[in-house]
């Protein structure tokens, strides 16, 4: 019994999958299609990258010193000119006070000092232009007091200018050259404790906060500006070839649906060395928008699309229409399905150049969940 059960089954099986292709041959099928035309296609390279600004600035430190005021923040836009970092000047102002009020002490012994020569200076001068007066006059009391109110006040006055062209203080001279040269390097050193943008964008990283104590040459704030962003891809050394400087590029930041424009404006003279992997060698291309990125962040990733190749009116079908082996299923007048063989070209990810095997106006069939055979019959309703 369960012989016949079992033979029984197996011939019902067997009748039905006879009965589809009969079922097909008469009735036809649902089959999606699409005509082949011409148009143009094109090939581009896909690349992803990263942000970089090509303006940055760094305020470093110039000198030994505690952080003071640290008046910015990460992420902030900021203006040219504005303050970033200004450190602690405490120590140094008592330092400058007290060598300001050294230089004005020495100033007043210096005046009183000049004040004592002076006058002396002026009763020499007098004593001796009387004696040479009176010499000159020969006693005359009439030619003496002539000639000495012409020529005492002059004298006198010579006494002064060669008074003051000496060194009459001595060393006192020299303490107040190296007291000025001692201020005037403070105060430079005050002056320069506020660092400064040298450019307008958004502070990138900050390095240190209020109360550090930082070395010279210690980063402290970096500046980096939006405006100056490019893109950094690097591309394998099959692909380096296809490129060249000024190729047109289109732009998408990630997280972002804006895709804007731009353009290669270098690519690496050195090719890495390939990872431990197996990787390829790859080289560096850099890529300038032709607009500002708005919203762009420093080491933000961005997908790149370039056109490497195009050709135009050329035959084209779907890929999908094209099998493995190169043949391509044609919806004849009658609804029957004739397997071609075609000779393809150019393709990218959507559509394939026909080169030999269709012409333009050719139906051709899809695969679907429908697998296709030649002498199919689509259905047309």
């Amino acid at each position: 019994m369960k012989k016949r059960i079992i033979l029984c089954i197996g011939i019902f099986v067997a009748l039905a999958a006879a009965a589809i292709p009969i079922y097909h041959a008469t009735q036809g099928v649902d089959i999606q299609s699409v005509v082949a035309e011409k148009q143009d296609i094109a090939v581009n390279l896909e690349l992803d990258g990263e942000i970089e600004f090509t303006e940055i600035y760094t305020a470093s430190c110039l000198q030994t010193g505690s952080v003071g005021e640290m008046p910015v923040e990460e992420g902030e836009e900021i203006a040219q000119g504005a303050l970033l970092v200004k450190m602690d000047t405490s120590a140094l102002q008592k330092q400058l006070a007290s060598l300001q009020e050294q230089e004005k002490a020495w100033k007043e012994e210096a005046q009183a000092a000049s004040s004592t020569n002076t006058s002396s200076l002026l009763e020499e001068a007098q004593k001796s232009s009387v004696l040479d007066m009176a010499q000159a006059a020969s006693f005359d009391l009439h030619g003496f007091n002539q000639a000495f109110s012409e020529n005492a006040s002059a004298d006198a006055e010579d006494a002064l200018a060669a008074s003051a062209g000496s060194d009459s203080l001595g060393s006192s001279g020299i303490q107040n050259s190296e007291l000025q040269e001692q201020i005037q390097e403070i105060s430079q050193q005050i002056e320069s404790s506020e660092y400064i943008s040298q450019l307008a964008g958004t502070v990138l990283a900050v390095q240190v906060k209020k109360g550090d104590v930082v070395a010279e040459g210690t980063p402290m704030v970096t500046i980096g500006n939006p405006s100056s962003a490019q893109i950094i891809a690097m591309v394998g050394e099959n692909d380096i070839k296809k490129l060249s400087e000024g190729m047109a590029c289109s732009i998408r930041m990630q997280g972002s649906d804006t895709v804007c424009t731009g353009k290669i404006v270098s690519i690496g003279a050195q090719m890495s060395a390939a990872s431990l992997e197996g990787g390829s060698k790859k080289a560096k291309v850099c890529i300038k928008p032709d607009e500002p990125l708005v919203g762009c962040m420093a080491g933000g990733s961005a997908s790149v699309s370039i056109e490497v190749q195009r050709i135009s009116d050329a035959v084209s079908v779907p890929i999908d229409a094209v099998d493995s082996e190169e043949n391509v299923y044609v919806v004849n007048k009658q609804g029957i399905l004739e397997k071609r063989l075609v000779k393809t070209g150019l393709y990218n990810d959507e559509q394939i150049e026909i080169v030999s095997g269709l012409e333009a106006g050719d139906v051709v069939a899809l695969p679907g969940m429908q697998e296709l055979s030649e002498g199919m019959k689509v259905r047309n309703d």
